[in-house]
């Protein structure tokens, strides 16, 4: 049986500078490297080699409030370099480079909460053995309102606009993937993906029964998957394209304060995904429906 010798370093750096300048309250820097390597063992000899390291930082800047709004303006980058090399090397060395600019605002009026945002990001892979180079641009947008209309009780809605740019095993994949019994094949020429949501919720925070729940449906431009184009002894062929989708499912869990300590929560999700030629979308998570028992006992949880 094929074992996996693991070694993964991370380092973090966070600090916050109050009232940095005039009209904003605070600066926040998060910062993180992570150096990552994992040799596949096969009969005590090395198959194959991964190899991960990341680079992201992000710098948030928190304005004064402004005629009720209160938010944040960011800049957020990241790089990563990805190789792999041996017998199950299925993606070619690539290095993708991403950036994003974003916004962030909140605005309350009695009983009703509004909060926007707005992102845009590019995104390079670059493949260093073919020379192929994918560029990426997207833009997401949200806007969402929560209601308080009674004590106790809230409603949310929430509309998104968000854009996805391919990873570069989606791009660049070829060759056999034993740890999902897969011989994946990517295709440099994948968009990036575009999707439009709405979610629904009404949520119960106070009392002996609180409850949550939520509905979403998805409309996804050009969601890319893994298709099985064929099948042999257990090994799938998988090929990795584009199709619009439909995803529509629920959220809910419910919780008895059964007394002063202790507590039972009930909870489960569903979701359905169809593409737009109306099959089932492959790899789905499957419903599922839980039983939680919690308590408190003075410092204890």
């Amino acid at each position: 049986v094929p074992v996996v010798d693991l070694r993964s370093e991370r380092f973090d750096i966070r600090g916050e500078l109050r009232k940095p300048f005039a009209g904003f309250s605070a600066l926040r820097l998060r910062a993180g490297v992570t150096d990552y390597v994992h040799d596949e063992v096969e009969d005590g000899a090395i198959s194959t080699t991964f190899k991960n390291k990341a680079y992201d930082t992000r710098i948030e800047l928190q304005h004064e409030p402004i005629a009720g709004f209160k938010g944040v303006i960011g800049l957020q980058t990241s790089q990563r370099k990805f190789s792999a090399e041996g017998e199950e090397a299925y993606v070619q060395p690539t290095v993708t480079r991403r950036t994003g600019l974003f916004v962030l605002e909140e605005y309350r009026l009695g009983d009703w909460r509004f909060e926007a945002a707005l992102r845009h990001d590019r995104q390079t892979t670059h493949a260093e053995t073919s020379g192929i180079e994918r560029s990426h641009n997207g833009t997401s947008a949200s806007l969402g309102a929560v209601w308080k209309f009674r004590p106790g009780y809230q409603l949310g809605a929430s509309l998104t606009r968000a854009s996805r740019a391919p990873t570069p095993e989606e791009l660049y994949a070829r060759g056999l993937h034993m740890a999902t019994a897969t011989y994946e094949r990517g295709d440099a020429n994948l968009r990036a993906e575009t999707s439009n949501n709405i979610d629904l919720s009404l949520r119960k925070t106070s009392g002996d029964t609180t409850f949550g729940v939520s509905v979403f449906r998805n409309r996804i431009n050009g969601y890319i998957h893994g298709t099985t184009l064929d099948e042999l002894d257990g090994l799938q062929l998988l090929q990795y394209a584009q199709q619009n989708a439909t995803f529509t499912g629920i959220e809910a869990q419910v919780r008895q304060r059964l007394s002063r300590h202790v507590g039972l929560t009930l909870f489960g999700d569903a979701v359905r995904a169809r593409l737009a030629d109306g099959s089932l979308l492959p790899r789905i998570p499957p419903a599922r429906a839980g039983l939680r028992l919690d308590a408190t006992w003075n410092a204890w949880q």
